[in-house]
């Protein structure tokens, strides 16, 4: 028997697929995971129909997942979820071009699965309508990603700090399509864990929440790394007193019942 281990943190199918660095996959590809289908009433015509409603299912907020598993695997999962205005990107390189986590996992053995969560990226399709916001925010992003207070840098920050690094971190953002729903997430993280099996949910910033809503149900989910996260369910009655971060004051907001945090730290077989 064992206990789910939880870490908070400041901070195409192939048979041999080989890199220049050496690293090699068994396996990869993409998927959709999680989501719903909506059917319309009525009967489809194929010929004088094809814009209208009448007996049209919609497939909407699901997740997508880009998946590699190395040849020298060491039969550990690591599935990863990103933070707001990020997609899966964000694991996968640095601003300047270096590997990403999902590299250094891979050399390490671990099978990698990197979510873009529903209503984000590729996994687009949202069952509510949005508008795209248009609100010009580099310099919110540059600060809340703790590069330093525009336009400067934190002393010691080991973000490049040249200007075409800043302008492909920009350009990593990426827009909701529909409203963040971290239960519609979390169940689609769910439904990750069905196809990836036991393994470690690692968490970035707004990725948090549903990730803990995730662990709380998720037998498989074997650990949480929760990097910067957006949330802890704290029991209701168990509020921690609010913290003054240097930017604002940050009062715990994740308010939930006694029993998803008893859920977290429950034995697991």
């Amino acid at each position: 028997m064992k206990r789910i281990s939880i870490l908070l943190c400041a901070m195409i199918m192939v048979s041999s697929l080989a890199f220049s660095d050496g690293l090699s996959l068994s396996d990869q590809g993409m998927f959709s995971a999680g989501g719903i289908v909506i059917q319309n009433d009525g009967t489809f015509d194929p010929v004088n129909g094809q814009y209208d409603e009448a007996g049209q299912s919609y497939h909407a907020d699901h997740a997508n997942v880009l998946y590699q598993i190395p040849e020298n695997s060491n039969g550990h999962a690591m599935v990863f979820l990103h933070g707001s205005g990020q997609s899966r990107m964000g694991w996968m390189t640095t601003p300047d071009g270096r590997d990403g986590w999902n590299d250094y996992f891979l050399s390490k053995g671990y099978s990698t699965y990197l979510v873009d969560q529903p209503r984000r990226g590729e996994a687009g399709q949202s069952s509510v309508a949005a508008m795209i916001d248009t609100t010009p925010m580099d310099q919110a992003w540059f600060t809340q990603f703790r590069m330093g207070r525009w336009p400067e840098f934190n002393e010691g920050s080991q973000f490049p700090q040249d200007e075409s690094s800043l302008d492909q971190f920009f350009r990593q953002m990426t827009p909701n399509t529909g409203s963040v729903d971290f239960n519609v997430t979390a169940s689609s993280i769910a439904s990750v864990f069905d196809r990836s099996g036991k393994g470690i949910l690692v968490t970035h910033s707004q990725g948090g929440f549903p990730g803990w809503i995730a662990a709380a149900s998720v037998d498989d989910i074997e650990a949480v790394i929760a990097i910067e996260p957006g949330g802890f369910p704290f029991p209701k009655d168990h509020m921690p007193e609010p913290v003054d971060t240097g930017y604002y004051t940050q009062s715990a907001v994740s308010r939930c019942p006694m029993r998803i945090s008893q859920s977290l730290s429950r034995s697991r077989s």
